[in-house]
């Protein structure tokens, strides 16, 4: 009964034509998405480690300044930003904060925090939410918390929603006890409110100057 079958059965399996347009396109969208996710991907790693690489470039560029700096500084920093990182998006920032050590209350403190493209500036309360990221120092150091921002949109859409790459390098001052900002008192201390209503200064060459105006990273 099956001995008709046997001849079709041996033409079937030796017949090796074919539609290929049937199998393109089955196979051609995934090729498609495959492409666009590899280019996808690698383009938002190379932004990663271009946003890292700008951070610790500008941490280490504002560790051997001398001089106070002031908000015009801090735009140029911003434009070295979008330099290095080749991109320039209305919603990158750049943030910058000297921060203390207290003590006796056992936390960091905001000596001054200002920013480009942004005017959230650190207190004592939100320095200390991200501790983790600040090596412990000395009671009378100072370190110089340089934080990014830089948004990226995928170009194609596979799946990864739009991400913002922060990073966070803190670093010490390399030729003076503290990174100044113009206007903050004279050199020798900057007083600050760690919420105890008491003024505590931060001291560099054990001078005493209580003459400051009243910003202290609020």
């Amino acid at each position: 009964m099956l001995k008709p079958l046997h001849p079709a059965l041996r033409r079937f399996a030796g017949d090796e034509t074919g539609g290929l347009s049937v199998e393109t396109v089955m196979i051609f969208p995934v090729l498609v998405w495959a492409y666009a996710a590899t280019f996808t991907f690698f383009d938002a790693f190379r932004m990663q480690a271009a946003n890292t690489k700008a951070t610790y470039t500008i941490s280490d560029m504002l560790s051997r300044v001398t001089e106070e700096v002031d908000q015009d500084y801090l735009d140029g920093l911003l434009e070295v930003y979008e330099y290095i990182v080749r991109t320039r998006h209305p919603d990158m920032s750049l943030r910058v904060t000297t921060v203390g050590w207290d003590p006796d209350a056992e936390e960091y403190f905001v000596v001054w925090s200002r920013g480009a493209n942004t005017s959230i500036r650190h207190t004592d309360a939100t320095i200390n939410g991200i501790d983790q990221y600040i090596p412990e120092i000395a009671a009378g150091d100072t370190l110089i918390v340089v934080e990014t921002a830089l948004p990226f949109r995928p170009v194609f859409n596979i799946g990864l929603d739009a991400l913002v790459f922060r990073n966070i390098t803190p670093s010490s001052p390399r030729f003076t006890p503290q990174l100044l900002w113009e206007g903050m008192g004279d050199g020798t201390g900057v007083p600050h409110d760690d919420g105890t209503g008491e003024d505590m200064v931060l001291t560099s060459s054990g001078g005493d100057d209580d003459d400051d105006d009243g910003s202290t990273g609020g």
